[in-house]
């Protein structure tokens, strides 16, 4: 009977819970488990930080950009102003008559006019750019 009792206390130890190894093992693997976590969080933050980074370096050259044309058209639109100037001076002093002198001129402020144009289209893209990118920082702030 005492042999009987001693059994199945022994079976009653072993099927209470997991032994010191079993523990130790599932401490470990829990623990790796957290670990693995923990370090993808901290890559997902990093990731995130330099996406915010690569944007700001992306906002910072496209408002460089826009200043730059913005400058750029500033000078068109003076240039063109003065090639105005000179073309009236032109056909005065050509008594209305046609010369080459005024076609040459008049070929000029077109060009200038087409390269005004073209700049304010690259203009408006940038600026929609800029947008687009500010957008995405205040998505990625928060």
């Amino acid at each position: 009977m005492k042999l009987i009792a001693f059994f199945i206390s022994l079976l009653l130890l072993a099927s209470c819970g997991p032994s010191e190894k079993e523990k130790i093992a599932l401490l470990q693997a829990q623990k790796a488990k957290d670990d693995s976590a923990h370090t993808a969080e901290m890559q997902r933050f990093k990731d995130a930080e330099v996406f915010r980074s690569t944007l700001c370096d992306s906002l910072a050259a496209y408002s460089a950009l826009l200043t730059r044309q913005q400058s750029t058209l500033t000078q068109l639109r003076t240039a063109i102003y003065t090639a105005n100037d000179e073309l009236t001076e032109i056909k005065t002093s050509h008594a209305g008559q046609p010369s080459h002198d005024q076609e040459k001129q008049e070929l000029k402020i077109q060009s200038l006019i087409v390269q005004q144009i073209t700049l304010q289209s690259e203009m408006q893209h940038n600026q929609a750019e800029i947008s687009q990118i500010k957008s995405q920082l205040a998505t990625a702030k928060r």
